[in-house]
């Protein structure tokens, strides 16, 4: 099976709203997907189905929405067919938008046709899956299904280094940008298979639907928790969500606190390590489950016995009920009473502030 890339834009210029040329863009593929001339070229290349994928940017010309297509054909393409199709897409979709009042394609610009080297079903499982550790890379799947992930080329900004920017130097007008891409994506695909093709080429895998891909356990360690209160100071400070992030990926907890010192952010019981300390096997609750600052109020009940100590749950949180005798170890139980120390100690301070 052979496949071409195909790499479809629309002239713009800053003026023009994201809503018009997205909307463009999409009515001259259909349009040109239409096309009698189109229909026969393809049809006698063998044109099985296509791929298609949206991506936009923003530079200096404003929005700069595009199309990535892996389109898959029967048998191997013919340098009469390749320039066919080059032809056919460039004429009829430059046609498409002079009729609509934009400027036509130009030979560098609108359209540009590649050749994939790679077996189309090797190229199908990559597209669907694009597993990162896998050993293929190829530029055309990156293109085609992770453009969350790339950087605009010079000069230019994807989606989310616009809210990078924003939350860097505050520029309402970055949000203003922010704002327009929200609404003019909202419940649109950025991904989407020709009817069947799927099917064709990923025999015997199930499409799975939204919801079951939400409900994936996605794995992760935790590392820290944060109180709500606490969080959103963190939030207030322009660019201090990422580089938590990055503090906590490269260095640990200990390069969490570092940082937060430096902002001044180092709070009493803003925020607490999550050890790697479990209340057994059995019970099967985290420890952060049970020192949750949402979940455990100061009158919770331990009981020590010479095998150690036990909480008797006293008010229903996520894995346990009322009721339920859970056994700590050695370490789960000093960390639980130490918060319900400290967590006594903020009560005391809070009623005495409220009360002098």
């Amino acid at each position: 099976m052979e496949a071409l890339f195909v790499t479809r834009t629309i002239p713009h210029s800053a003026e023009d709203k994201l809503g018009v040329t997205l909307g463009l863009l999409a009515e001259g593929r259909r349009y040109v997907a239409n096309q009698k001339v189109v229909k026969g070229v393809r049809q006698a290349a063998g044109y099985v189905g296509g791929i298609a994928s949206k991506e936009i940017t923003y530079g200096a010309n404003g929005w700069h929405p595009h199309t990535h297509d892996i389109e898959y054909y029967e048998r191997e393409l013919l340098l009469e067919d390749f320039a066919a199709l080059s032809s056919a897409y460039f004429e009829y979709l430059s046609r498409f938008y002079t009729r609509n009042g934009f400027a036509g394609l130009t030979r560098q610009h609108g359209v540009r046709v590649e050749q994939v080297q790679l077996d189309g079903l090797a190229l199908a499982r990559y597209v669907a899956k694009l597993q990162e550790g896998a050993t293929i890379r190829l530029h055309a799947a990156h293109e085609l299904t992770r453009w969350d992930l790339k950087q605009g080329r010079a000069g230019s900004l994807m989606p989310f280094d616009i809210a990078g920017e924003f939350f860097e130097t505050g520029d309402t007008a970055l949000l203003d940008l922010w704002h327009e891409y929200e609404r003019e994506t909202f419940g649109k695909s950025v991904i989407r298979f020709t009817k069947g093709l799927r099917g064709r080429l990923l025999v015997g895998e199930t499409e799975k639907t939204d919801e079951v891909l939400a409900a994936l356990e996605v794995g992760g360690v935790e590392v820290v928790r944060f109180a709500g209160w606490f969080y959103r100071k963190i939030a207030r400070v322009p660019g201090l969500e990422g580089r938590v992030l990055t503090a906590l990926d490269t260095g640990g907890f200990a390069a969490l606190v570092e940082l937060l010192t430096v902002y001044h952010l180092d709070d009493m019981g803003g925020y607490y390590q999550v050890e790697d300390t479990s209340v057994g096997e059995s019970e099967g609750l985290p420890m952060a489950a049970l020192v949750d600052r949402m979940e455990l109020s100061h009158n919770q009940r331990l009981e020590l016995y010479e095998e150690g100590v036990t909480w008797i749950v006293q008010e229903a949180i996520p894995g346990a009920r009322v009721g339920q005798e859970i056994k700590l170890d050695a370490a789960a139980a000093t960390q639980l009473l130490d918060f319900l120390l400290l967590y006594q100690e903020q009560l005391a301070r809070w009623r005495d502030g409220h009360t002098a």
